[in-house]
């Protein structure tokens, strides 16, 4: 340019308030200074401090919030520069107050916020209100279900009926609770009850006692066995055999007390009071009535058993063990009343020791167990023809114990088989010892009632005698005439196999069962043996010379060989010789002897021709 021309002014600060007015902002003159590079104002129509903010205030961060919340005036300001003719930068800064034009920007962000914080408290308070409604019926739900765990069925479950889900998990639960309370009073029933007969079980009728005499209570306890119970079952068969039990059970149930069934046929009763032996009785008549279906009439017979507590026993348990000994008891007798007594318990714990002690000495190499041999002598040659093999068994720890006693608890404790065993074992050993003494007599072995069922046991007498080099022909065997009845057509058909292999078979004790001459004429044996109980007073018991000669007499029609044992004088001797008797054993003859005994006293008697 050829030339700038410039017009000056007082710059004081009346003159920018009135340039101010023109042109509706704020005037500041500053300078810039050069050590620190901040600005000094120099004029301005505003006061000098507020002027000296603004010029320092940073325009980039200015906000709402700054112009709303800020003690200072916020302004807008535009830096004009002027041309540098001295050393320090003189700049012209317009600054706008905008804190005006806020002011309706403001007053609706603040209606904003107002109503922003009015909808977050309603929702608050809603929220409180809902999860009210949700919270009360759930902590409802809680304490049932607490009350539930403890067992407590009776506690009501209380919701609201505003909240469909809240109502279906609530019927639910309900639901739930009912199922669980049924299902624990059906288990509870059936650990309580047994489920034939609707009777107490044995356990629960156990804590009933237990609780009676531990509150000091006197009661009368009763067993009911129905006696042969398992022949029930067997021959009318199992549906007939609880409705035996269930007759019997709602029998009992009209008379005032409390039952149980404890297992099969045995049943447990005590009544509000003692009965005396004609009500015994009397309750014994009514339950022993048969019982009777649309097809037959099943005949009952009932066993009494009676445990006074606390007299014979304080506690359940021991009662319980009592009542069981009773019951053993009551199935070797015929009595249908049994009172329990420290006698039938020695008998009892008896009973258990000869078990146990026989059962270790047939499992041991113990000397315990031995054999004796009684003569037999044919009358018409006064010679020996046989002999009998009797176990004997003398314990160290109980002493002398008749045969007769171990060999029927053998037969009821299940294990007879191991003593036959043991006595054909040794029987078979000492017929050879015989041999080789040049003896060749046939010795006899009695077998129970369950060897004679077992086929198995049989076989191994078989395989032992083959394994000996001895046959069937050096034995006889003897059965007593019980045995055919217990079960006949087991008996006959085993009695049949030993015939067929070539054993001579006996009957044993002839005239103390249930057999007739003509029913033995029929089965599979050569001959009998008259019962000692005959024999013994045969020289001067006119009763018992009858039923001999009779026995004889028809034996001889049936042409089966006759044995009398229990001959203990030579009268009897000639007397059954003279009848026609075809052999006599007894202690006239000789007493039962040891195998050595036996080899000795044949050496030197002369009912043995050497």
């Amino acid at each position: 340019p050829i030339a700038i021309a410039g017009i000056g002014f007082m710059d004081g600060d009346a003159f920018l308030k009135q340039v101010k007015k023109i042109i509706q902002a704020d005037i500041i003159v500053s300078s810039k200074r050069s050590v620190n590079g901040s600005h000094v104002v120099l004029h301005s129509s505003l006061p000098y401090i507020q002027a000296q903010r603004v010029i320092n205030a940073d325009q980039k961060t200015m906000s709402w919030f700054d112009v709303t919340f800020s003690r200072d005036t916020p302004h807008l300001t535009r830096d004009i520069k002027l041309p540098d003719t001295l050393s320090n930068e003189v700049s012209i800064t317009l600054a706008v107050d905008v804190s005006t034009h806020f002011d309706n920007f403001t007053q609706l962000q603040f209606s904003i916020l107002g109503i922003s914080l009015l909808a977050i408290a309603g929702s608050m308070l809603l929220s409180m209100f809902m999860a009210s409604r949700v919270n009360k019926p759930v902590a409802s739900l809680v304490t049932a279900a607490n009350h539930l765990a403890d067992g407590n069925y009776e506690q009501c479950v209380q919701t609201s009926g505003h909240l469909q889900e809240i109502n279906e998990l609530s019927d639910a639960f309900v639901r739930m609770k009912d199922s669980i309370q049924s299902r624990e009073q059906r288990i509870l029933m059936q650990s309580r009850l047994d489920m034939l007969t609707r009777l107490y079980n044995r356990s629960y009728m156990e804590e009933l006692i237990q609780q009676r005499l531990d509150a000091g209570e006197s009661l009368q306890v009763i067993g009911i066995n129905i006696r042969d119970f398992r022949t029930i079952n067997d021959l009318y068969g199992y549906s007939n055999g609880d409705t035996c039990i269930i007759s019997i059970a709602e029998r009992i149930k009209r008379w005032r007390g409390t039952a149980a069934r404890l297992s099969g046929g045995e049943l447990v009763w005590f009544a509000n009071e003692p009965l005396t032996d004609e009500q015994l009785e009397t309750f014994h008549t009514i339950l022993e009535q048969p019982v009777a279906t649309q097809q037959l009439v099943m005949p009952i017979k009932l066993v009494f058993t009676v445990v006074n507590c606390p007299a014979d026993a304080d506690n359940a348990q021991d009662l319980f063990r009592r009542m069981n000994i009773l019951l053993d008891e009551a199935e070797m007798g015929a009595n249908w009343l049994l009172q329990f007594s420290s006698e039938i318990e020695q008998r009892y714990l008896r009973r258990l020791s000869i078990i146990t002690e026989l059962k270790e000495v047939l499992q041991s190499e113990q000397d315990e167990l031995s054999l004796v041999y009684q003569p037999k002598i044919s009358l018409k040659t006064r010679q020996v023809n046989g002999l009998e093999a009797l176990i004997r068994w003398n314990s160290q720890r109980l002493g002398f114990i008749p045969p007769d006693e171990f060999i029927e608890i053998a037969e009821q404790a299940g294990f007879i088989e191991q003593v036959t065993d043991w006595v054909l074992s040794r029987v078979v050993a000492d017929i050879l010892i015989l041999r080789a003494h040049q003896i060749h007599i046939k010795p006899a072995v009695n077998l129970s009632t369950q060897d004679i069922q077992n086929r198995p046991l049989l076989e191994r007498l078989i395989a032992l005698l083959d394994a000996n080099e001895l046959s069937a022909d050096n034995i006889t065997l003897e059965i007593t005439e019980s045995d055919l009845v217990a079960d006949a057509k087991i008996a006959i058909a085993n009695l049949q196999f030993l015939q067929d292999k070539g054993f001579s078979i006996a009957i044993d004790d002839f005239g103390t069962g249930y057999s007739s001459l003509a029913y033995l004429k029929n089965l599979p044996v050569s001959a009998i043996k008259i019962d000692k109980a005959f024999v013994l007073n045969l020289s001067t018991d006119t009763e018992d010379q009858q039923i001999v000669h009779t026995v004889l007499s028809l034996s001889n029609i049936f042409d089966l060989e006759v044995v009398a044992e229990g001959v203990e004088d030579a009268k009897a001797m000639e007397i059954l010789a003279e009848w026609g008797c075809d052999t006599a054993q007894g202690y006239y003859i000789s007493r039962p002897l040891p195998l050595g005994g036996l080899i000795d006293w044949l050496a030197s008697s002369d009912y043995y021709q050497h």
